[in-house]
């Protein structure tokens, strides 16, 4: 499927249905009173993410929105149907932003969530509104409220998780393919095989789950997901627009983090940009020209900032200074994530979505013979990642390909043991992004489903009861939560609780990993 990461639509909700004149006329009954109903309202657009879609393509070719206008009042004090809502169904991670795209609407970042992007038209009351003392037979009614109409973008963000870049041919898009076990993303032997980004969602892998679940007797049995993007290789002076050039630095701004496929094979068959195999010098390629894209976004923007400086404004002086302070780091080192930065200059810097920043994660793509223990290329990668504070792992995409081709878990697991192997190696990619994205884990089980609810770490207790729904974060009362340990030792809620481990926890309450939890809320 074609990845489309803008649009833009038209929308306009509906109009309120006018209200009713309208006059009692029963027998015997020959100055009946003003019974006219009111108009009903105009449906509303309203944006809503949904699981399965990842790309906005589908907005290029219908661009126009429109709820249904309310239906006028009639007699007998009759109100009119309101009009249906006009649903607009969008990826996760979609933005929505004005005509002029300085401001953002609406932010859908999770399963479910929705946005009231045009309230519908209120209906116009009917003359039984109207009737007073002094008026007992009133003659008018109102016209219902027009609807709203805007044009607005709508802008998928590639990922929440991480992005897969690499040179060409280092194996990212056979590693997509087998971490989404899809042929989403072409796996060939010239570089660019890759041009718009494929995008996929990951289950994490938890032993805890299937465990929970077993206890709650439970029907379904749901994991968290990571999502991953692959996204078209970069070659030495993309910063200039080589190759895909800037196209491939937009969408890798959008992700939270950076896996970086490092090729840690000889393969006379597979072709290198370079004709060389070094690590190092791929690495080194990579970030000089992600710190050559971050010095020109922060010249532009310091530019702009010093127009604006002239009007003596002190917090534009401050992040002019933070931006010479940043420029100063990227000519020492091409990689600002290992430099520390105060809370305060972090709130600024996050806006600036610099690329360098970013955490890192190595992935030395090695052939099946270093799996268990990697080889001289992808120890020269281990030693460059401790130097600079990022993490690294060794998988075989080759290895990993061909186990998530097989259907039967049977099949996947006897390959596994053939390898040597005490698992898939893709298990330590998925963790090791855990760990440098500062995420956890806490669960909530019960009959109808055992889950999985990813939030980062030192997140408290109401802003973790936002990710089931935002009405348990708004209406917070109190959470009710067992350590999963204790859980599992007495044998589920029940036996926790008489075991005096099941606690009652406020709003300053810090979730911890593995905490099982139930939420108590009003709105």
């Amino acid at each position: 499927m074609k990845f489309l990461d803008e649009a833009k639509i038209y929308t306009r909700s509906g109009h309120g249905g006018p209200g009713a004149v309208s006059f009692r006329r029963e027998a015997h009954v020959p100055f009946g009173g003003p019974d006219g109903g009111d108009g009903g309202r105009g449906g509303n657009i309203v944006a809503l993410a949904v699981h399965g879609l990842n790309t906005l393509i589908d907005y290029r070719y219908k661009q126009h929105f429109k709820a249904e206008s309310g239906r006028p009042g009639a007699g007998r004090d009759r109100s009119g149907a309101s009009g249906k809502d006009k649903i607009i169904r969008l990826p996760i991670g979609t933005q929505i932003l004005s005509d002029d795209q300085q401001t953002v609407l609406a932010d859908l970042t999770y399963e479910g969530q929705s946005i009231i992007l045009a309230k519908g038209g209120t209906g116009g009351k009917g003359n039984a509104f109207f009737k007073s003392s002094t008026n007992r037979a009133p003659r008018k009614s109102q016209s219902g409220e027009n609807g709203h109409e805007m044009w607005v973008w709508l802008r998928l963000k590639l990922i929440a998780d991480a992005g897969l870049l690499g040179l060409p041919n280092a194996g990212k898009s056979t590693l997509f393919n087998a971490l989404t076990e899809s042929n989403k993303a072409e796996a060939a032997n010239y570089p660019f095989a890759t041009i718009e980004p494929n995008v996929g969602r990951v289950a994490v892998p938890d032993e805890r789950l299937k465990i929970l679940g077993e206890i709650g007797k439970s029907e379904k049995i749901i994991p968290s997901y990571m999502d991953f993007v692959d996204i078209a290789g970069l070659v030495q002076g993309a910063s200039k627009g080589e190759g895909l050039g800037n196209k491939f630095l937009g969408h890798i701004r959008e992700v939270d983090a950076i896996a970086h496929v490092v090729r840690c094979f000889e393969d006379e068959n597979i072709t290198h940009v370079s004709n060389t195999i070094d690590p190092i010098n791929d690495i080194d390629t990579i970030n000089t020209e992600l710190q050559l894209a971050d010095i020109e976004t922060l010249e532009t923007k310091r530019n702009s900032l010093e127009k604006k400086s002239k009007q003596g404004d002190k917090i534009i002086k401050i992040q002019i200074s933070i931006i010479d302070k940043l420029l100063e780091d990227l000519s020492d080192t091409n990689l600002l994530s290992k430099n520390e930065y105060s809370q305060e200059d972090n709130v600024f810097i996050k806006t600036l979505n610099l690329i360098t920043s970013k955490p890192m994660l190595y992935i030395c793509n090695v052939d099946e013979n270093s799996v268990q223990n990697g080889n001289k290329l992808s120890q020269k990668v281990d030693e460059y990642a401790v130097k600079y504070n990022h993490n690294s792992v060794i998988v075989s995409a080759s290895i990993e390909s061909q186990i998530a081709e097989l259907k039967d878990i049977e099949e996947k697991l006897e390959m596994i043991k053939e390898m040597g192997l005490n698992g898939t190696t893709l298990t330590k990619v998925i963790k090791s992004g855990y760990d440098l994205l500062n995420l956890i884990n806490y669960f909530t089980c019960g009959p109808k489903e055992t889950r999985s609810w990813t939030i980062n770490k030192n997140t408290l207790a109401p802003q973790a009861a936002g990710k089931i729904h935002t009405d348990f974060e708004k209406g917070f009362i109190r959470a009710e939560t067992v350590a999963y340990e204790d859980f599992i030792e007495f044998n589920g809620e029940v036996g926790s609780r008489d075991a005096g481990k099941l606690r009652q926890e406020g709003k300053d309450y810090i979730v911890k990993n593995g905490d099982v939890m139930h939420f108590l809320f009003n709105v």
